[in-house]
């Protein structure tokens, strides 16, 4: 079902894009991209009203019975061409030309086989191991299991307040993908299809920039080379997914200028209305992106109030219609549209001290941005002795107290030497990613100012508009934010051209970034501690024993970072049926359940909460129908299990309990 389900939503977004006559290839790609993901989208908020969300032929009836409305547009619309961007694709791959290229662009011929070659491995990877990054098996693809067991949005009662309030968008793409196949096999793919667009967003956008197409790919490419890029591709987080829609939603703004032409400002709006649906911190990019729109129209006059007001009617209508349902939903049920009033004021702590969280976690953020990490390792622990040797001092004369606890997260101290993993949640962006994030985007304020560029400066507004936000509206510094910057970099990537501009020394500057790139993209992939793919003595001191995934099987994948819990699930999978309905019971706030639901997610999963539920038999089993109580032991907890609950099995401080009305 999965191959019918694919060719349908494809051929649909094919025949929308006739009607629109998209004036090149990469708008042509990414307009395919997100009605791809909007129909699946607005299918699925759709589904969560009538109870279906967990109905493959409720969803695949909906994507014919939308082809079949879009084919017969097409046929009383005199059958457009499908292809119209590709009336040159023989000239694309004619040999002498390719030839040329290689001889011209040898850096950009180099660079694009091994981002191939990266891009099939990280598809395999995805493809063979289940999801195990820490948020995943936690939240993003843990929510999956209820939802298709519940079969909508609905809250349930759980600790894990983030599992029900964060948006849904990327994850009902993942959804998508297990209902059709019937495990979890492409659920990665999501963010791997997301890094694609978001590459074919830099080329556009650096198009728009007068970068010739080499310079393009260029930029593209080293997008795919980036530390937390090349790692996000391989998980089921969200980052990716947000970055590209945000990257769709500002390249076809201003090729929308260019063209001027409303649709392109409503496909603009449609990428940005279902990105705030996907993740929050696509809010922390409007006040930058707001305020180069202002630019565009107020002072460069290249735009109208009313194709503004088309974007945002646009922006409006594609929230509402795809991913909108879960702030109603939290709305009603905590009457704040992104959770308990506590959690987002948890969320948020950086506005209630703003003068210390500006001023030294802008800093810090600046001062991680500087990121050796992707290179051998002798010169990234010179490149982080190299950097503290330049800013303690600084910060010390200006009496800035930034390794000092002030305005960081609990428990994540901020130091000058402080290393940082090649890890999905830990990484950033690389010594490439400086290049991007600081020198790219101030030369390109400069430039845009000089040249009257409005898409340089407005890169450089987005940038520090995300800065100021996520210094204020997040509860302190942690290393673990590099992978929210993802749209940023990918806006500001193109801005590579200026390094590659023509001259004699580009390529000597294109030489550098290819082999930099490169020596890092193979580190990041054979050394991700989530995925292995060699030994890890000496590179994750955390866990230098683990193993290469190739030898491990399905529960030791998706426990590989999960603090060895590999026996836990392992017990559920022996003592409790693959259609059995289970009860968690803990006092804890947070565990990993994901392998709980099975292969197939066929367990029901039922979370005892309140924790002191576990006395009450009649919610037990006449209201949850639980037939086994996995449970969290500890001196003062459970007070009292039902008699009618046996222990079966106990490892470590988890026992597994079956009810029986025997006993």
């Amino acid at each position: 079902m999965l191959v019918i389900a694919c060719i349908s939503v494809l051929i649909f977004a094919v025949f929308l894009a006739s009607f629109i006559k998209l004036p090149n290839k990469p708008a042509y790609f990414l307009f395919i991209y997100l009605i791809i993901y909007a129909e699946i989208g607005f299918i699925a908020q759709l589904s969560h009203f009538v109870k279906q969300l967990n109905n493959p032929i409720f969803f695949l009836g909906l994507q014919i019975f939308f082809l079949v409305i879009v084919y017969f547009v097409w046929t009383r619309k005199n059958k457009p061409p499908l292809f119209t961007p590709f009336s040159d694709f023989r000239l694309i791959f004619n040999r002498q030309r390719m030839i040329n290229f290689v001889k011209s662009w040898p850096d950009v011929s180099i660079l694009f086989f091994v981002v191939a070659a990266s891009l099939v491995l990280t598809a395999v990877i995805n493809y063979v191991v289940p999801p195990n990054n820490n948020d995943s098996i936690s939240t993003h693809v843990s929510r999956i299991g209820f939802w298709l067991h519940q079969g909508s949005f609905a809250h349930w009662s759980t600790p894990k307040i983030w599992q029900i309030v964060y948006p849904v968008n990327a994850q009902v793409q993942m959804l998508w993908t297990i209902l059709f196949s019937g495990s979890d096999h492409f659920v990665g793919f999501v963010q791997w299809f997301a890094q694609a667009a978001a590459m074919i967003c830099v080329f556009g956008i650096a198009r728009l920039l007068k970068a010739s197409r080499p310079q393009a790919a260029l930029a593209a490419l080293v997008l795919a080379a980036l530390p937390i890029i090349q790692l996000q591709s391989t998980t089921t987080q969200n980052d990716l997914v947000a970055g590209a829609l945000f990257a769709i939603s500002f390249y076809f703004f201003f090729l929308a200028i260019q063209e001027n032409r409303n649709i392109l400002f409503v496909i603009s709006g449609l990428a940005l209305g279902v990105g705030i649906g996907t993740k929050q911190t696509i809010i922390f990019l409007l006040p930058g992106f707001g305020l180069a729109i202002l630019m565009v129209w107020l002072i460069f006059k290249r735009t109208t109030f009313n194709k503004i007001f088309v974007f945002a009617s646009s922006v409006l209508v594609s929230f509402l219609l795809i991913g909108s349902v879960i702030f109603f939903i939290n709305q009603r049920a905590y009457q704040n549209p992104f959770g308990p009033k506590s959690a987002v004021s948890h969320a948020t702590q950086g506005l209630s001290n703003a003068s210390d969280h500006l001023l030294l976690n802008s800093f810090r953020f600046l001062y991680q941005m500087a990121d050796p990490i992707g290179l051998p390792e002798r010169f990234a622990a010179a490149g982080i002795d190299i950097k503290a040797s330049l800013a303690g001092p600084v910060f010390n004369a200006l009496n800035i107290p930034i390794e000092s606890d002030i305005a960081t997260a609990p428990g994540h101290p901020f130091s000058f030497t402080m290393k940082h993993y090649l890890q999905e949640d830990e990484a950033w962006f690389g010594p490439i990613g400086f290049l991007i994030l600081i020198p790219a985007v101030i030369l390109g304020l400069i430039f845009g100012i000089k040249r009257k560029e409005p898409i340089r400066i407005s890169i450089f507004l987005v940038a520090f508009g995300f800065l100021i936000c996520d210094v204020l509206f997040r509860p302190g510094w942690d290393p673990f934010q590099g992978r929210y910057f993802i749209p940023v970099v990918a806006v500001a990537a193109p801005l590579l051209a200026l390094w590659v501009s023509p001259g004699w020394w580009r390529r000597l500057i294109g030489l550098f970034i290819v082999l930099v790139s490169i020596v890092v993209l193979y580190k990041t992939t054979f050394s991700n501690p989530a995925k292995p793919l060699r030994s890890m003595e000496n590179l994750y001191p955390p866990n230098p024993k683990l193993e290469v995934i190739w030898g491990l099987d399905r529960m030791e994948k998706i426990t590989l970072q999960s603090g060895g819990t590999t026996f836990l699930c392992r017990m559920v999978d022996e003592v409790i049926p693959q259609d059995a309905i289970v009860g968690i019971a803990t006092t804890e706030t947070y565990y990993q359940e994901y392998c709980f639901f099975g292969e197939h997610f066929t367990r029901t999963l039922v979370p005892v909460y309140p924790s002191d539920r576990i006395e009450d038999e009649e919610w037990l089993r006449n209201d949850q129908h639980i037939d086994f109580l996995l449970v969290k032991e500890t001196d003062e907890y459970p007070p009292f299990i039902p008699d009618n609950y046996f222990k079966r099995d106990k490892k470590g401080n988890w026992a597994i309990y079956e009810w029986s009305r025997e006993n």
